[in-house]
């Protein structure tokens, strides 16, 4: 489902009605159904939407508990109306395909990259599956909102140097414990129940040598 912003203003300059009510209800209507595979998106770069209207769009989506959201970035294509008005809304935006945003009046080009890091930690730890328990416990004691614990995972991520390295699954749980650790600073005693869920979670996911195969190394992070 392409959601894309709960954001009216935004959606109405892209031609779109949206009734997120109506989405929220047809949303859960389905996921009680147990049998259908739910993907929603979100589009980042939109006319009026700024990080903060963002945000809300994200949390309002995340809420819905979809299997996937997919977070993507405007690409002001050819013989679109957005590309049309670019000027209006202060556009820049690559000169090659896909023509994607790099900031406009409303979103600075920071704004974006923060944005790219958000996308990168979420698809690792929300789409790619498997961190069902830790996530939940994480998004609820950790950040005020779901959009907040992402965009300071990401920060930790990457502040870390974790982006530069391609990470087995296991590797992901350990980093997860890494952020863990360094919330217990302000947090006393979540990392603890934070890493019994990540290994509630391995059990649950992965195949029992390789659970075996992570608990003889350790939580150690080896880059």
């Amino acid at each position: 489902m392409g959601v894309q912003s709960t954001n009216e203003k935004a959606l109405k300059s892209c031609n779109r009605n949206s009734n997120f009510s109506n989405l929220a209800r047809n949303v859960k209507r389905l996921r009680e159904f147990g049998t259908v595979h739910l993907h929603l998106d979100l589009i980042a770069g939109l006319p009026y939407e700024n990080y903060d209207s963002f945000r809300t769009s994200f949390n309002d989506v995340y809420s819905l508990n979809a299997h996937q959201l997919q977070l993507g970035f405007l690409k002001l294509l050819k013989g679109t109306a957005i590309r049309f008005n670019a000027k209006e809304h202060e556009y820049i935006y690559r000169s090659k395909a896909p023509y994607e945003v790099i900031s406009n009046h409303y979103l600075s080009a920071a704004s974006l990259v923060q944005l790219k890091m958000i996308e990168s930690v979420l698809d690792l730890y929300f789409n790619r599956g498997g961190f069902e328990d830790s996530l939940e416990f994480a998004v609820k004691e950790f950040s005020e909102s779901p959009f907040d614990f992402y965009e300071e995972f990401s920060h930790f991520y990457y502040l870390k140097g974790y982006q530069h390295r391609s990470h087995k699954k296991e590797d992901l749980y350990r980093i997860f414990y890494y952020y863990g650790q360094w919330k217990e600073k302000t947090l006393p005693g979540t990392a603890e129940k934070l890493k019994n869920l990540l290994e509630w979670d391995m059990h649950r996911t992965m195949n029992p040598d390789a659970v075996k195969k992570f608990k003889k190394k350790g939580w150690e992070v080896t880059l």
